[in-house]
């Protein structure tokens, strides 16, 4: 079957919607989603415990690739399960250099208290220009 491209105006056209995972990922191949699963797989082999393997077969529930479709025209947006889950963003650099996440505070309306995005410098100087 032939997917239809949506026009976006202004000669820009695009698919009727983009894929992302839950940590807000896009996907942009067929191979960026297969290494994507393998990495999947090879969290579980790591995470397997010796009471969960049986033979050299681990057992143990592979963790789960969460893809979200996006349709054309918006932007992507965090589904958080509850308060105080984690969103880690391998993804996300800063000059810092720390990993970036955001921790869910509120699910109505979505409120998330985002770690490492910047210095405590960086945020004395955004206080002292307001």
């Amino acid at each position: 079957e032939k997917l239809v491209n949506v026009h976006l105006g202004k000669g820009h056209m695009s698919l009727p919607c983009s894929f992302h995972t839950r940590e807000g990922v896009r996907i942009t191949s067929l191979d960026q989603l297969a290494e994507l699963a393998r990495h999947s797989e090879g969290d579980r082999e790591k995470s397997c415990t010796s009471q969960e393997k049986a033979g050299d077969t681990c057992v143990a529930p592979a963790r789960e690739l969460h893809l979200f479709a996006v349709p054309a025209g918006r932007v992507f947006m965090f589904a958080p399960s509850y308060v105080g889950e984690i969103f880690d963003l391998p993804h996300v650099r800063v000059a810092s250099g720390e990993p970036v996440s955001l921790e869910v505070l509120s699910l109505s309306p979505r409120v998330f208290d985002v770690k490492n995005f910047y210095s405590r410098d960086e945020s004395a100087e955004i206080v002292k220009k307001a």
